[in-house]
């Protein structure tokens, strides 16, 4: 199987533009369908069987939009509120400046003096 994935990659190299191409969009396409039939599975299997109980049971109640809605902007609010509150505390922090060595000489000794340049008037 792997020398056969070798050999069909190797003859796809010395294709031309449109063939690889078309391999792209029909491997690309494959690839997808692969993953969103994994995400199906997962959500038949993780998702579905909690309301399995409530199907037997027969609690399901089914929320209308505006609760689903008004529930989502709740949410969305307080996260934008947090985000908010983060930035407002970074500005109001206390901004300093370290210098990691003091010892060093600012001295300027032997350092020529510029001449003094006349300014045109």
């Amino acid at each position: 199987m792997r020398a056969t994935l070798s050999q069909f990659i190797l003859s796809l190299r010395s294709k031309d533009e449109t063939a690889r191409h078309k391999w792209l969009i029909i491997l690309s396409a494959g690839s997808m369908l692969i993953v969103i039939g994994l995400w199906v599975q997962y959500v038949r299997s993780f998702v579905l069987i909690e309301n399995t109980e409530a199907i037997t049971q027969g609690t399901i109640v089914k929320p209308s939009f505006a609760a689903v809605f008004s529930t989502g902007l709740q949410v969305l609010s307080d996260k934008g509120r947090q985000t908010a509150e983060t930035i407002r505390r970074r500005f109001q922090q206390e901004h300093r400046i370290v210098i990691k060595n003091p010892n060093r000489n600012f001295i300027l000794e032997g350092l020529e003096s510029p001449a003094p340049v006349s300014i045109p008037k």
